[in-house]
């Protein structure tokens, strides 16, 4: 037991080393003071830090304005973006489809479908058809 207790203190220390090293040497100070704010920030700024502004307004507008447990898709985002997974997982109980009841379009100005009527709309590029 005395050997993990010293293990662990010199694994911390050792941890604490090089992260405090890592925020000296750095020349670019923008990522200590990004991660200021990010402590700073109550749940909702750290989702719109982590998420980027844009992206955390559509997915509100989003959860607000459809009900829980709809289908969508979502048009306008990649597949292989990390902002993919962090919509869907911020939509949930709602399900990605692909027969949807909703399609969500990000920053797809113009954007329209055989059938499919204005539901909802954020701004000029991004709205919910349905």
């Amino acid at each position: 037991m005395k050997i993990f207790k010293i293990i662990l203190i010199a694994w911390i220390t050792l941890w604490v080393f090089f992260t405090i090293k890592s925020f000296v040497t750095e020349k670019d100070k923008s990522t200590f003071k990004h991660y200021a704010s990010l402590v700073r920030a109550d749940w909702e700024g750290k989702r719109a830090i982590v998420y980027g502004q844009d992206l955390y307004e559509f997915a509100k507008f989003c959860k607000s304005n459809f009900p829980d447990g709809a289908s969508y898709q979502i048009i306008g985002i990649q597949e292989d973006s990390i902002d993919m997974p962090r919509l869907v997982y911020y939509l949930y109980p709602s399900i990605r489809g692909h027969d949807p009841e909703f399609i969500l379009v990000y920053k797809k100005p113009g954007f329209s479908k055989e059938g499919a009527y204005l539901y909802a709309l954020l701004n000029k590029e991004s709205f919910i058809l349905k």
